[in-house]
């Protein structure tokens, strides 16, 4: 199975019977990193901006994004919660894509919009939208936008892929399996696909994999607890 951060989000969200413990975790694949948009015409010219109208009136910041308790939706939370207003109010309108969430911004409906880079990437080129900050540890090669952290955020959100195997497969087929996708990882096509779609090499195998997820189940089901989608 590959999946990633939305769904840690959506097994809490949605109470489901089944978690991500039952299955056996073999390697995060790549990271893709947020990026926050507004419209080229909108007020809010750099992150400090957008932050102070956070603050002064939450309800009224509108933002459009993926799937609730999704990557951008924790994102939107922790923007939030460092503004110093409640991450409980954010006001998150979620879309079924990208595609959306462009249309209800160049449209003038919602404040803001998260998505991964390469989603808004056009855009931003074509001078539509204004790239206010990304959410990932260091800047995207060759982008030309700041990082939250750099700019005084403590936030750190990176939109995770990665491959899980069935439960209850032997200590062999988990050693081989981890093999295979060592092998992926360090070859020349591998490297080149990540360039090409402009995905982050964020491989993470074996044990550390497994403990990181562990870690990210405990981190994102306490942000989604203060937005209130979890009890």
């Amino acid at each position: 199975m590959v999946n990633g951060i939305t769904m840690v989000g959506a097994i809490l969200t949605n109470k489901s019977p089944v978690s991500l413990d039952q299955v056996t975790p073999l390697a995060r694949l790549t990271g893709d990193p947020l990026v926050i948009v507004v419209p080229a015409d909108s007020p809010h010219k750099s992150v400090k901006d957008f932050v102070a109208a956070i603050k002064a009136d939450v309800a009224r910041v509108t933002w459009a994004g993926g799937s609730a308790g999704g990557a951008d939706h924790i994102l939107a939370a922790l923007v939030t919660k460092v503004a110093g207003a409640d991450a409980g109010k954010v006001n998150y309108v979620a879309f079924s894509g990208g595609g959306e969430a462009l249309a209800a911004m160049l449209g003038g409906r919602v404040t803001a919009g998260v998505s991964g880079y390469g989603e808004f990437e056009g855009q931003i080129k074509a001078g539509k939208l204004r790239a206010l900050a990304i959410s990932s540890g260091k800047r995207l090669e060759g982008v030309d936008v700041p990082t939250l952290k750099e700019l005084g955020y403590d936030v750190e959100v990176v939109n995770w892929r990665a491959v899980m195997a069935a439960p209850g497969i032997t200590a062999d087929q988990k050693t081989q399996l981890t093999k295979l996708f060592d092998g992926l990882a360090a070859s020349s096509e591998w490297k080149s696909l990540l360039k090409a779609r402009g995905w982050d090499d964020y491989y993470l195998a074996g044990e550390p994999f497994a403990a990181f997820l562990k870690e990210e189940q405990v981190r994102v089901g306490d942000i989604l607890k203060t937005i209130g989608l979890v009890k």
